[in-house]
């Protein structure tokens, strides 16, 4: 998760429980063919490390870091948990990584660098640990594509109030679509950048449960509904009313939501 920047949602344990769902099939198929054996990966942002521990049965080494002690504790329990002997996970920013040039043959980040308001100087230190020839996968959302379904005034609020809170922390909602030009303008020559984009559509009962209550939570208890209220966005009663809206979107039939990311795969 983000550092050197107020992140956005805060580190509750609604929010980490969701991102612990994440997978190379959910959050990293563009670059899964681009995994070798003998790989060393970083995963920098890497959360309660779920994505993290899914990439140690591809390489031969992975090293998840995140700002965040809580999440880190969260990552070394899931590891343990799940038997993987091949995965390490440590507490360090992003933006001052303590390792030395070129240590990694892969570095991986995932719904980081919108939180962030020095992509380019984020940019710039993944290149520096990652290995000539290696490659560095950034996968970011693009909030301005978002999708929910049924519509209703408190969640298109609650939309104007992320976007307000994201910019307020130095962050970027529609972080997607920028990253070519974030790549360009840290140095990469376009012919080393390959750009994709994927969706994520939640539309099941269990994801349209996971999904509503992981945001009505946030509405009420996160660093987001902090901000909102000490900045003047938004009163306490408003976010309550917002989180009284997700719960009633979770049992609308045909509940639906849907949002696109923007990949990039930049080889050094």
């Amino acid at each position: 998760m983000p550092t050197s920047s107020n992140y956005t949602l805060g580190q509750n344990q609604g929010i980490l429980n969701s991102f612990a769902k994440r997978s190379i099939a959910s959050s990293a198929v563009y670059l899964e063919p681009h995994l070798l054996p003998s790989h060393r990966l970083l995963d920098a942002g890497c959360g309660p490390g779920s994505i993290s521990i899914d990439f140690a049965s591809h390489v031969k080494e992975v090293v998840g870091v995140d700002q965040s002690e809580k999440a880190i504790e969260a990552a070394r329990k899931n590891a343990r948990e799940a038997g993987t002997g091949n995965v390490e996970f440590q507490v360090a920013d992003i933006n001052e990584l303590p390792f030395g040039e070129g240590e990694f043959d892969v570095v991986h980040v995932h719904q980081v660098l919108l939180y962030l308001p020095s992509p380019l100087k984020t940019l710039q230190e993944l290149r520096r640990v990652t290995a000539p020839g290696g490659v560095i996968a950034i996968r970011e959302a693009d909030f301005g594509t978002s999708i929910l379904h049924p519509p209703s005034p408190p969640l298109e609020r609650f939309r104007e109030l992320f976007y307000q809170v994201t910019r307020k922390n130095g962050g970027e909602p529609e972080t997607g679509r920028r990253l070519l030009e974030y790549a360009l303008k840290a140095g990469f020559e376009r012919e080393s950048v390959t750009c994709s984009s994927s969706s994520v559509c939640f539309s099941t009962k269990e994801e349209i449960e996971r999904w509503g209550k992981t945001w009505s939570e946030a509405s009420v208890n996160s660093d987001f509904a902090r901000t909102a209220v000490e900045e003047g966005f938004a009163k306490k009663e408003e976010l309550e009313e917002i989180s009284e809206a997700w719960k009633v979107w979770m049992g609308s039939e045909g509940a639906w939501s849907s949002m696109t990311s923007g990949e990039i795969l930049c080889r050094v």
